[in-house]
C-alpha cells in the first residue's frame, strides 16, 4: 500500500529529484494504484511510455476497468492511449 507520503508526491509532483519521483511512480504501478484520481493514473501511464517504468509481468484495470496488457516478449504495455 502506498503511503500519504507516496500518493502526495505523485499528486504535487514534488519528489526531491527525478529518480526518486519515477521510484515513487514504479512502486504505485507495482500496487497497482490505477484507481487513484485522474492525475495519478495519467502521471503512470506516462511514465510507463516514456520508458522510464514497467507495468511488470501482470495487468491491471484502470478505473473504468479497462485493461492494461503485458506482451509477454517485452513485458512493456499494450495498452490504449486515454
Amino acid at each position: 500500500m502506498l503511503t500519504l507520503d507516496e500518493a502526495l508526491t505523485i499528486e504535487n509532483q514534488d519528489a526531491p529529484d527525478e529518480a526518486a519521483h519515477y521510484a515513487t511512480l514504479q512502486r504505485a504501478i507495482n500496487e497497482g494504484a490505477w484507481t487513484f484520481q485522474g492525475s495519478c493514473g495519467r502521471a503512470m501511464m506516462a511514465a510507463i511510455e516514456g520508458g522510464h517504468c514497467l507495468l511488470g509481468h501482470r495487468g491491471f484495470q484502470d478505473a473504468y476497468g479497462s485493461p492494461f496488457k503485458v506482451s509477454p516478449q517485452s513485458r512493456l504495455p499494450l495498452a490504449p492511449r486515454v
